[in-house]
C-alpha cells in the first residue's frame, strides 16, 4: 500500500497517479499508472499486487492539466523513488513539489554510511535514496541526501550489481536537520 502525502491540493480537473517505472527500457517508456484514491484534499492511497523481494522504481503524477511528474525540494525533476518488496507492506511518501508549485516548507538531511553486515567493512557504490533524492556510497560507505522535506522517508540501499541484499527502513527528517541512518547489508547469495 503507498501513500502519499500532497504539498497542495489538487485541480478539480486532475486526479493523481503512481507510476511504476521500467529503467531496463527507459524511465519514459513501458510504465504503469495507478490511480491513487483520495483519502483526505492532500492524502491519497493505492493498493498493488507486487511479487516478494522486487525493487519498485516510481514516483507520483499529476493527471489532467499539465500532467506533470513530482519535483524534489530543490524544485528539480525526480527520477525516481525506490520501494523494497519483502512481503506486505506500506509505504508513506510526502510530494515536495510540482513544477508549477515550487517548495517552499522546512527540509533536513539524512547521512550515514553502509557496511557489510557479516565483515564490517564498508561497502561502496550502493545506490541510497529516501524521497527521491539519491547518493551513491563512497569508498567509505558515506552517502548523503540533501534537501528532504521534514517527516518520515523511506530508505533504500540497493546494490545496482546484486552483489548486496536490499536494506529499506523509515526515517525522520527534523527541519535543518541531519537525520543519522546506518546501512548494514548482507552480500547476495
Amino acid at each position: 500500500t503507498f501513500r502519499v502525502s500532497l504539498p497542495a491540493t489538487l485541480a478539480p480537473n486532475e486526479s493523481l497517479a503512481l507510476r511504476v517505472l521500467d529503467e531496463v527500457t527507459g524511465l519514459s517508456f513501458n510504465y504503469t499508472d495507478h490511480a491513487m484514491q483520495a483519502r483526505d484534499p492532500l492524502n491519497y492511497t493505492a493498493s498493488l499486487p507486487v511479487p516478494v523481494n522486487s525493487v519498485l522504481k516510481y514516483r507520483y503524477i499529476r493527471i489532467g492539466g499539465p500532467g506533470t511528474p513530482e519535483y524534489n525540494a530543490f524544485n528539480q525533476p525526480l527520477r525516481y523513488r525506490m520501494f523494497y518488496a519483502s512481503g506486505p507492506s506500506e509505504v508513506t511518501d510526502i510530494v515536495a513539489a510540482w513544477p508549477d508549485r515550487p517548495f517552499s516548507a522546512a527540509m533536513g538531511s539524512i547521512q550515514g554510511a553502509a557496511i557489510n553486515q557479516d565483515t564490517g567493512m564498508p561497502v561502496a557504490n550502493l545506490l541510497v535514496t529516501a524521497g527521491g533524492v539519491q547518493s551513491i556510497t563512497d569508498s567509505q560507505g558515506r552517502f548523503n541526501l540533501q534537501g528532504l522535506p521534514v517527516g518520515t522517508h523511506n530508505v533504500v540501499a540497493y546494490a545496482m550489481d546484486g552483489t548486496y541484499n536490499t536494506f529499506q527502513q523509515g526515517a525522520t527528517v527534523a527541519q535543518g536537520l541531519t537525520t543519522p541512518v546506518n546501512v548494514s547489508v548482507k552480500a547476495a547469495a
